[in-house]
């Protein structure tokens, strides 16, 4: 027997179910992203109230997007119903080495989002939906508007320093002494 985990396997209209309602969990990430919920709770556990203060927003409302999140494992949650960090939740810490906070607030706020929701246009006509969406395309938007490019600039480079060691350790390099290259 391995000593891996098994994932659990659920049955087929179950699985697909978790599948339709996940962009509900995307959203809930990117609303804690935006709200900066994960620097908040670096110092430690806070109820929903003091977050709610704290980010300008609905508290009864803000409480249902951590439960949310709770169930999932990006915060946790105690019996005084106090929101803390997991190791989970430290990725949107905008602090942090490798931060995805940037990287959650891009992919699944407004820009990628409106395209996403046109992805049938793209699949109908092989044309960009994002273009479609807004008129011209992410660079040239991105030129159009500084702030949000700076903020994909961040994103992508969040994205390149989780993925970069995969890339480097599935090269393979050259050895040192290049005298018998095939140019020489």
């Amino acid at each position: 027997m391995s000593a891996h985990a098994q994932p659990i396997k659920l049955p087929a209209p179950a699985a697909m179910l978790q599948m339709i309602q996940g962009f509900w969990l995307s959203r809930a990430i990117c609303i804690a992203a935006e709200l900066g919920i994960a620097d908040f709770l670096k110092h430690g556990p806070m109820k929903s109230e003091e977050l709610a203060k704290a980010t300008g927003t609905h508290a009864p409302s803000l409480y249902r997007v951590l439960r949310a999140l709770a169930s999932v494992g990006v915060f946790g949650e105690d019996d005084r119903q106090q929101f803390a960090l997991t190791p989970l939740g430290d990725t949107l810490r905008s602090d942090v080495p490798g931060s995805l906070r940037r990287l959650a607030t891009e992919l699944l706020s407004r820009n990628h989002y409106a395209a996403w929701e046109q992805v049938q246009y793209s699949v109908r006509t092989g044309a960009i939906a994002f273009d479609h969406v807004f008129g011209v395309s992410k660079w040239q938007y991105n030129a159009q508007h500084p702030k949000e490019a700076a903020a994909f600039d961040e994103s992508m480079a969040s994205f390149n320093s989780i993925i970069a060691g995969a890339v480097v350790a599935s090269m393979t390099f050259l050895p040192a002494n290049l005298s018998r290259c095939w140019w020489r």
